[in-house]
């Protein structure tokens, strides 16, 4: 970003907006809010919670570890995000990195504040009351889904909300995670009130929604299956990578990666993957007939999880 950017500017209008959701959720929500939850609200309208960071040493040191870098020359300021809550750095505040790759198409410290009201203030907050994960680490299946059910009821109230409050429509990353909490609440008991629903979605953890919604069972092991399936898919796209000179870093390999992960339809998934093999072996009849059994692999046999762990 080519611009100076007014720090103090930003989080002093930040801060302000950010007093406003919490009161606002506050009347909307008083009811459902455990009284743990009403103090904490309290305790952040009296503090700015709201962290506008300037660009350190230490962020991309703390970030680039955190994604599993362990050469300090290979440290990145693209490992920072645009924003994340309090957990990540234990201080129950909100931090928000106006210098990051997200904000690059800000040319004005106005843009800026305008981005992160459309799109970040309002579901970062939602993560203080909405916590259904059972673990901060990604390790697991379980872990995984925690994290997955979380984004996705933290963005559909976040996106409701704003609707109630016409503060436009956020954008996100987490359109499946959004259809996934949709179908969890849509089958909880019909006889419950809104005040109820909305005082589960923030006390509950992640088995306690499971066990609660009708078809929990086949909702969690729907969201397994097509998770492995994915990783499978990721795999098997390194490995063809790798076939032909790419290097597991090469971006040009980690964006196919990404293209595929954002696909929801297995068949369009399979037909796009089997033209590639056709192109890229055009001239190797046995390896294009290898990369075929390997895909026909993946859609008949499922897949091994500890197998998946061990290549991540």
């Amino acid at each position: 970003m080519l611009m100076n950017i007014d720090y103090d500017k930003i989080q002093q209008s930040i801060n302000e907006y950010g007093n406003y959701i919490l009161n606002c959720i506050k009347s909307q929500y008083n009811s459902s809010l455990t009284q743990e939850q009403l103090q904490n609200i309290e305790d952040l309208l009296n503090m700015q919670f709201i962290v506008i960071e300037k660009s350190s040493n230490e962020d991309i040191e703390f970030f680039s570890k955190q994604a599993g870098v362990t050469n300090p020359e290979d440290y990145s300021v693209d490992y920072i995000p645009s924003a994340h809550g309090g957990r990540a750095k234990g201080d129950n505040k909100i931090h928000i990195y106006p210098y990051t790759k997200a904000f690059e198409s800000c040319k004005t410290d106005d843009e800026i504040i305008k981005s992160c009201i459309g799109n970040i203030v309002v579901h970062e907050i939602f993560h203080y009351f909405i916590r259904p994960n059972l673990s901060d680490e990604n390790r697991t299946k379980k872990d995984e889904f925690g994290h997955f059910i979380t984004e996705g009821l933290v963005q559909y109230y976040s996106e409701e909300f704003a609707k109630k409050y016409r503060l436009g429509e956020p954008k996100s990353n987490y359109g499946k995670n959004v259809e996934f909490a949709k179908q969890l609440i849509a089958s909880f008991p019909e006889n419950m009130t809104q005040t109820e629903i909305d005082r589960i979605i923030f006390t509950y953890n992640q088995d306690q929604l499971l066990e609660l919604s009708k078809n929990g069972k086949q909702l969690y092991d729907s969201y397994i299956e097509n998770s492995i399936f994915q990783d499978n898919i990721s795999l098997f796209i390194i490995e063809m990578g790798k076939e032909i000179g790419m290097d597991i870093n090469d971006e040009r390999l980690k964006s196919i990666i990404r293209h595929y992960k954002k696909m929801d339809n297995r068949d369009e998934i399979l037909s796009e993957l089997y033209k590639g093999i056709e192109v890229t072996f055009n001239n190797n009849e046995l390896l294009k007939n290898n990369y075929i059994m390997k895909l026909n692999n993946i859609t008949s046999n499922g897949s091994n999880e500890d197998e998946i762990h061990k290549h991540k």
